[in-house]
C-alpha cells in the first residue's frame, strides 16, 4: 500500500493547474451588483446531495448553474442502487431545467479547471469531506464566493485553513448548515435562548445509527468502473484498492474521508446544540463509548459511538447514536424540549403551550438579529438564498466558514478521541485558542491525539 500524497503536495499541484485562472471573478469582486446580475453558479460533486443542492440553486432566480463537475462520468449506486448521479447526469438535469432557455452548461471531470474558469462567480463544493479544503482554498485565493457542505472539513487543522483562506481573501462563504435557515429549528433556538426552558442543565444531541454495511475483513478489490476517475476521487487520500462501496455514497464509513455519522448528522445536531449555547468554545471532550466494524473490514467509522464535551461557562453536550437519527434535547430548570425530524416535543402540555405562543409571534431571531426570519421550514432552499443574497450585497451569512468550523470541531473531537479506542470515561483537555489538545489520560495518547488533528500534515 503507497503512502498517501501530503497536503502540501497535493494543495502546490492543485495551485499549479489553476495558476492560469483569475485573481478575481467577473462581477462581484468590485463593490455591489445591480438586482438583476445573475450570479454565475458552477457545482463540484454531483452525487445523492450535489443533487439536491443543484436543484436548489436552479430553482432560485437570483442566480444561473452554468457548469458541473465531477470525476465520475455517470453511474448507479450512490444512496442506493438505483440512484443514477455523476457528471453526465448532472448536466442533463441542468440542460433540462433550462431547455426553453437554451443552456450553455459546461461539464468538466478537474475541480481545478472550474476553479481557473473566469465565467464562474460562486463554487458549491459538495465533495467527500477529504477534498473540502483544498477545493475550498483554491476556489477563494481565484476570487469565488464559496458554498461548501458539511462537514466543512475532514480533520481540525484543515477546517482552521479553510477559515483563514476565508479571512483572507474576505469573500462571501456559506457552510450547508442548512438547518439554521430552517424556520422550526430558528424559532427552537430561539425558545432555548429566550429562557423558555428556564437556566440549561444539559444538552443530548442524536446521530443516526449507520443505514449501510460493508465488506468484512478479506474484503477483495473490484475493477474500477469505466468512466470514473479513482485516482482524482482518491485524491490526497491513501492509495488503496477500489471497491464499490468505499466510494460514492459510502465513503462517509471509512475514516481516510470522513468522521462517519458523527460528523455527518452531528454536523447538524451538534450545530444546533451549540447555537442554543451561544457558541461557547470546548474545553475538553470524554470519550465514552463506541464501537467499530472488525478490523480489516473495509468501513472504519464507528456504528455507534458516545462522547461528552465539556465548556468552562456553559453545560455540557453529550452526543449520541439515537435512532431518532438527527436533533437535540435540552434540559433546563423548567423542563425539557426536543427538536428533530417531526414536531417539537416537550415535557409538559405547558411548556409545549409557550412554545407555541412563542413561535406564533413575529420579530427579529435571538440567534441571527440581522437576519430576516425564514417564512417556512424549505432549509435547504432557504439556504441557498441566504447564501445568493449574501454574494448581491457582501453580507454575512448565517453560516459563514467560521462557523462550520465551529460546529466541525465539535464532531471532530468526539470522531478522534473515541477513535483512539482508549482513554474511554477519560477527560482530554482542550486549548480552543492553539486548537491543541493540552491533557490526556497518558502522553502517549496526548500525542496521538494531537497528531490526528492533522495527519496528512502541514
Amino acid at each position: 500500500m503507497s503512502a498517501p500524497a501530503t497536503r502540501r503536495s497535493f494543495l502546490g499541484a492543485a495551485a499549479s493547474a489553476a495558476v492560469a485562472g483569475p485573481l478575481v471573478c467577473r462581477q462581484f469582486a468590485f463593490g455591489r451588483p445591480s438586482a438583476a446580475d445573475k450570479i454565475a453558479v458552477a457545482v463540484l460533486g454531483l452525487g445523492n446531495q450535489g443533487f439536491n443542492d443543484t436543484k436548489a440553486f436552479l430553482q432560485n432566480a437570483d442566480c444561473r448553474v452554468v457548469g458541473v463537475c465531477d470525476v465520475n462520468t455517470a453511474s448507479h449506486g450512490y444512496r442506493d442502487a438505483s440512484q443514477f448521479c455523476g457528471r453526465e447526469p448532472g448536466k442533463k438535469l441542468v440542460d433540462d431545467f433550462y431547455k426553453e432557455t437554451g443552456s450553455g452548461c459546461f461539464a468538466e471531470a478537474d475541480w481545478r479547471k472550474v476553479v481557473g474558469r473566469k465565467d464562474v462567480d460562486a463554487i458549491v463544493i459538495v465533495t467527500p469531506d477529504h477534498h473540502h479544503e483544498a477545493q475550498t482554498i483554491a476556489a477563494l485565493e481565484a476570487g469565488h464566493d464559496v458554498y461548501c457542505e458539511k462537514p466543512l472539513s475532514w480533520s481540525v487543522a484543515e477546517g482552521r485553513r479553510m477559515v483563514e483562506a476565508a479571512e483572507r481573501t474576505g469573500r462571501v462563504t456559506q457552510t450547508g448548515s442548512m438547518h439554521r435557515s430552517e424556520k422550526d429549528a430558528v424559532k427552537f433556538v430561539d425558545f432555548v435562548r429566550a429562557g423558555g426552558v428556564g437556566d440549561i442543565q444539559a444538552i443530548t444531541t442524536f446521530i443516526a445509527p449507520n443505514n449501510a454495511v460493508g465488506p468484512g475483513p478479506g474484503w477483495t478489490p473490484d475493477p474500477i468502473p469505466q468512466g470514473f476517475d479513482y485516482a482524482a476521487w482518491l485524491g490526497p487520500a491513501p492509495k488503496v484498492p477500489y471497491h464499490k462501496d468505499r466510494c460514492f455514497y459510502r465513503f462517509r464509513f471509512v475514516s481516510d474521508y470522513s468522521g462517519g455519522q458523527i460528523t455527518n448528522f452531528g454536523a447538524h445536531s451538534n450545530d444546533l446544540a451549540g447555537w442554543c449555547l451561544g457558541e461557547p468554545e470546548p474545553v475538553a471532550v470524554v470519550p465514552m463509548e463506541a464501537t467499530y466494524p472488525e478490523p480489516g473490514s473495509l468501513f472504519s467509522t464507528a456504528e455507534f459511538s458516545r462522547y461528552r464535551l465539556e465548556f468552562a461557562d456553559a453545560p455540557p453536550v453529550v452526543c449520541q447514536t439515537d435512532d431518532r437519527k438527527f436533533g437535540l434535547r435540552v434540559e433546563g430548570t423548567d423542563g425539557w424540549a426536543e427538536h428533530g425530524y417531526g414536531d417539537a416535543r416537550f415535557s409538559s402540555p405547558a411548556l409545549q403551550k409557550a412554545f407555541q405562543a412563542f413561535a406564533a409571534a413575529e420579530g427579529t431571531s435571538l440567534a441571527h438579529p440581522s437576519l430576516t426570519l425564514p417564512t417556512d421550514s424549505a432549509r435547504l432552499d432557504n439556504h441557498v438564498a441566504d447564501f445568493l443574497r449574501c454574494v448581491k450585497t457582501r453580507e454575512t451569512t448565517v453560516a459563514p466558514l467560521a462557523k462550520g468550523h465551529y460546529t466541525a470541531k465539535l464532531c471532530h473531537l468526539g470522531s478522534l478521541t473515541l477513535g483512539l479506542k482508549d482513554g474511554y470515561g477519560e477527560r482530554f483537555a482542550w486549548d480552543h485558542d492553539a486548537e491543541r489538545f493540552t491533557a490526556a489520560p497518558s502522553a502517549d495518547l496526548l500525542a496521538e491525539a494531537n497528531r490526528r488533528l492533522d495527519p496528512r500534515g502541514a
